[in-house]
């Protein structure tokens, strides 16, 4: 399967992923979506990613900021995949399980 940073490529069309990937991406938004903004945004201060999250914005807004930057920003979900297993999490130990199943 390719690795969910390939789905984040600006190049990365429905045509170009097959439908186990696409089903394994659903699943992944599904699992994310069943977490608060609250969590999102704890997420989003201990990483550091500069995505700004308005009083407004619903969980599915959140999320598709993150992927927004992500898909933007390679490097830095490159980054993040390296980092999160030297830090330690103040963030929901779920949310970051989640997380970790995708980036892998």
């Amino acid at each position: 399967m390719k690795e969910l940073a390939s789905l984040f490529r600006p190049a990365a069309s429905p045509a170009g992923i097959n439908s186990d990937d696409a089903a394994l991406s659903v699943s992944g938004l599904v699992a994310m979506s069943a977490f608060n903004k609250q969590e999102w945004k704890q997420l989003i201060d201990e990483w550091g990613i500069p995505v700004e999250v308005l009083g407004t914005y619903s969980v599915r807004d959140t999320i598709g900021k993150i992927l927004q930057y992500f898909r933007e920003n390679p490097e830095a979900l490159d980054r993040l995949r390296k980092e999160r297993a030297s830090k330690s999490h103040r963030a929901s130990s779920e949310l970051m399980r989640t997380l970790a199943l995708l980036l892998d």
